[in-house]
């Protein structure tokens, strides 16, 4: 299963005192973050690659500048094997919430709850981590959605607008 349908946005209080599984944050949330944070930025770079040729075979020449970021930008370094006896250290931690960050701050996704560090995480915090991520695919699919949304109504309002009969003489 992808990583992007494991997340986890509904630990609670109970999780952590009666010690279930969503009660602990370990190496499987830190590898499935960072999974999935490595989808999600790879999702996000080939974006531009995806619409290109959606607008290619339109007869559309679609603009990168479109999406609203860079998709070069979105080469996040992620560790994703994390072992049961590892502790994220603030460099660790500064790179895990940043590459969160950078993918939020990209299709400008509220992180205004977000954790700034790993130390002392909440069941809350964690929660928040994983939505953030939940809330980028769902934006990056939005903005798929839309962008292919407007590809067809611009090829579809060249016609009306008598563009594919244009040199025709008129009488």
């Amino acid at each position: 299963m992808d990583t992007l349908e494991q997340l986890i946005t509904d630990r609670t209080s109970e999780d952590v005192t009666l010690g279930t599984a969503k009660g602990f944050y370990n190496a499987s949330d830190l590898n499935r973050v960072e999974s999935t944070v490595a989808r999600l930025a790879a999702l996000l770079r080939e974006l531009p690659v995806i619409l290109t040729a959606y607008g290619n075979e339109l007869g559309i020449d679609w603009k990168q500048s479109r999406l609203g970021y860079d998709p070069k930008s979105l080469t996040l370094l992620t560790k994703t094997n994390w072992g049961m006896w590892d502790i994220p250290d603030a460099e660790d931690a500064g790179r895990y919430l940043g590459n969160i960050a950078a993918l939020c701050g990209a299709l400008r996704v509220d992180t205004k709850n977000l954790p700034f560090a790993l130390n002392r995480l909440t069941w809350r915090g964690a929660n928040v981590i994983e939505d953030c991520l939940r809330r980028v695919r769902e934006t990056r699919t939005a903005l798929e959605e839309q962008e292919k949304d407007r590809l067809d109504r611009t090829a579809k309002s060249w016609h009306m607008a008598g563009e594919l009969f244009a040199g025709e003489e008129i009488s």
